[in-house]
């Protein structure tokens, strides 16, 4: 049994970018109005958050492979 109470209608949950705050709106865009705190709501990330986070996080990937190699490679 769950713990929270959960909404019965998914439209009371509002999606909320984690990194830039917008909300998902019905039709699946993401605008700037802040969900009221007395809804429901659910993080996600909308997606210019998500290519930016993308980017960032290939780039670490590929900057720690190089590291693993220059450090294998003086051994």
């Amino acid at each position: 049994m769950c713990k929270y109470p959960q909404p019965t209608n998914p439209k009371q949950v509002v999606t909320v970018c984690a990194y830039c705050h917008k909300q998902k709106g019905r039709r699946g865009d993401w605008q700037n109005n802040r969900a009221p705190h007395a809804q429901k709501q659910t993080h996600g990330v909308c997606p210019k958050c998500y290519a930016v986070a993308r980017a960032r996080l290939l780039l670490e990937l590929a900057e720690m492979k190089r590291h693993r190699m220059s450090t294998f490679s003086t051994i």
